[in-house]
């Protein structure tokens, strides 16, 4: 079976129609599971996940409903609701938009039991650059009963600017997260190497790096209810080049991420 593409629809969020009873209950129940408002934006604030110890102490972030989906997940309504929001100084009480800043990404999940809606599962992770994250999300099918969103990431230093797919889903065990490398380009370092000559133009070739890879998923291969990515890579490192050469990267049920193998040459070490 042919793999198929990551993205499916772009999120314009909860602004398409007059929010529902449904809606608004889910708004509440959310809400009241932040209780942190902050009237002057207004948001809810919230800490940063505590597995990551790079955002400040005095950091949290205001978080605003992004999207909302209804899927028939094991023959019963499921919404998956994504909220996002942008660091926030406690102490200072602004938005940290300093540039080690991230934004925070948070999926709810939900169950109608009756009239009653209820949070069965969330999880949350940051994402983002400049303190803010990202503004265009899609909504996915991870797996036959799995779905999420997915955005791209992001980061330019020195001339070199690398991205990323980054998922926030559900596995059938919990909220999970996931980073595919996608990009690498450090022609802002190098510029155009065509423009020299003789040994200038030959160090300029050795030294640039243009990647690109396409992400797909797998529906082939399954663990825990999440299919495996296969990102399909072409570009070139100095004089070393890539056609169309495939990396599979199967679902790891232990650590609920996908597995970036360590010959990928857009590999990132954790």
């Amino acid at each position: 079976m042919k793999p198929i593409l990551l993205a499916l629809a772009l999120i314009p969020a909860f602004a398409l129609a007059a929010p529902s009873a449904d809606d608004t209950a889910i708004r509440h129940l959310i809400n009241q599971h932040y209780q942190r408002p902050q009237p002057a934006h207004p948001c809810q604030l919230t800490a940063p996940p505590p597995s990551d110890p790079r955002q400040p102490e005095n950091t949290a972030y205001c978080m605003k409903p992004a999207a909302s989906h209804t899927v028939n997940r094991h023959g019963k309504a499921i919404r998956y609701v994504l909220y996002t929001g942008f660091a926030y100084n406690t102490q200072e009480q602004r938005k940290n938009d300093s540039h080690a800043a991230s934004g925070l990404a948070e999926l709810f999940i939900l169950e109608k039991t009756g009239n009653a809606w209820a949070i069965t599962q969330h999880g949350k992770s940051e994402v983002g650059a400049w303190g803010e994250p990202p503004s265009l999300w899609r909504f996915v099918q991870v797996g036959k009963q799995n779905w999420g969103y997915q955005t791209q990431n992001s980061y330019t230093g020195q001339g070199a600017t690398e991205t990323g797919q980054f998922l926030l889903f559900t596995d059938n065990t919990r909220v999970a997260t996931s980073f595919i490398p996608d990009g690498n380009d450090n022609s802002g370092a190098y510029g155009d190497c065509t423009l020299y000559t003789g040994a200038e133009k030959r160090s300029c070739q050795d030294r640039q790096t243009s990647l690109e890879a396409q992400i797909r998923f797998n529906r082939t291969t399954e663990q825990n209810g999440v299919w495996g990515i296969q990102a399909t890579l072409s570009g070139n490192i100095g004089k070393k080049r890539y056609t169309k050469q495939k990396y599979a990267m199967p679902y790891n049920s232990r650590t609920h991420s996908h597995i970036v193998p360590k010959n990928y040459p857009l590999y990132i070490a954790p």
